[in-house]
């Protein structure tokens, strides 16, 4: 476990992961105003399509959480997982770790997405989707880095546009640390 380091050379909000320091990018309250839009513009654009909505693990978990939350009716999910992340950077190669369900087939999916960066995964993902049948792919992306993507994948939907910052909190991670935060910090060494 690796505790967040807090001192009192460092402003109240600065935070320490592993001997790298992060300030506050991203609010929870804009964060909370944030998801509150996307998941009424993805319900009236696509609740009469009975949309299956699939989550990224295991950045997407608190983004899909409170995003579902805001769909007025009762929603299909389902959970996969690919990860291309060591450090703070993408290593370039995907693992398949939780595969695609059958249940895609014919269906119009909804991927609910932590961050785009490279694009590299989840062009492999939607194409993963294309290959077994999904009938359309929407991408609702929390974060998107659009001077880090390397291929044709944009969102349908996302939250925010950032930089090249490496962040954390709000289900992103350094290592596995610091998801739990409810605002999104930036590395800034």
């Amino acid at each position: 476990m690796i505790l967040l380091e807090k001192s009192k050379k460092m402003s109240k909000d600065t935070i320490k992961i592993a001997g790298k320091t992060f300030i506050p990018m991203i609010s929870s309250a804009e964060l909370h105003a944030r998801v509150c839009e996307l998941g009424k513009t993805i319900w009236q654009e696509n609740a009469s399509e009975n949309p299956l909505f699939i989550v990224m693990l295991s950045g997407a978990y608190v983004f899909a959480a409170d995003l579902l939350r805001t769909i007025p009716a009762a929603v299909d999910m389902v959970f996969v997982k690919y990860s291309s992340y060591e450090g703070t950077q993408s290593s370039g190669s995907l693992k398949r770790e939780i595969a695609l369900p059958a249940s895609v087939k014919g269906r119009t999916c909804i991927v609910v997405e932590d961050i785009i960066d490279s694009g590299v995964t989840m062009k492999q993902f939607v194409a993963d989707l294309k290959e077994v049948g999904a009938a359309k792919v929407k991408i609702a992306s929390l974060l998107v880095k659009p001077e880090n993507n390397k291929t044709d994948i944009k969102a349908d939907y996302y939250g925010f546009s950032i930089s090249k910052e490496f962040v954390v909190g709000y289900g992103l991670d350094f290592d596995g640390n610091a998801r739990n935060l409810d605002s999104i910090y930036k590395c800034i060494d």
